[in-house]
């Protein structure tokens, strides 16, 4: 777990750095908008997004462990919050959750984040305007 909050202090859903080895090679990611298999194509996933970020940030809010008869997981609330470097520069702000299901040898094989709003209204917040007077 103190990998994982490691990985939360250098923002690595906003860096692209992220502790691979904690990941089994075969671990699905989901969140409201994809579906895969693969820490590679996460990795590489993460490293095509972070260039279109500015002023990115994800703050962790909570994270606990748990354990199901099915087996052990970690939940972690955050808040992510960045502007895209899009000509109208528009904010997307977010809360979320991600859970990360554990093996036996406390690998995370499944990655499932959910987000307080629709896939629907997170993708419209890149169509809204904001003034490029207001960097905050």
């Amino acid at each position: 777990m103190e990998i994982l909050r490691s990985d939360y202090g250098n923002a690595y859903f906003v860096t692209g750095i992220f502790t691979s080895a904690i990941y089994s090679d075969d671990c699905i990611f989901e969140d409201p908008t994809i579906s895969f298999r693969g820490t590679e194509l996460y990795e590489r996933n993460l490293k095509l997004l972070v260039p279109f970020l500015e002023d990115a940030s994800i703050e962790l809010i909570n994270m606990d462990k748990s354990e199901l008869s099915q087996g052990n997981y970690i939940r972690a609330t955050w808040k992510l919050r960045t502007y895209l470097k899009l000509p109208w520069r528009p904010l997307i702000s977010i809360n979320g959750s991600t859970v990360y299901e554990l093996d036996r040898d406390f690998k995370i094989v499944k990655h499932v984040e959910s987000w307080s709003v629709s896939a629907v209204e997170a993708i419209r917040q890149i169509f809204t305007f904001n003034s490029f007077t207001s960097r905050s």
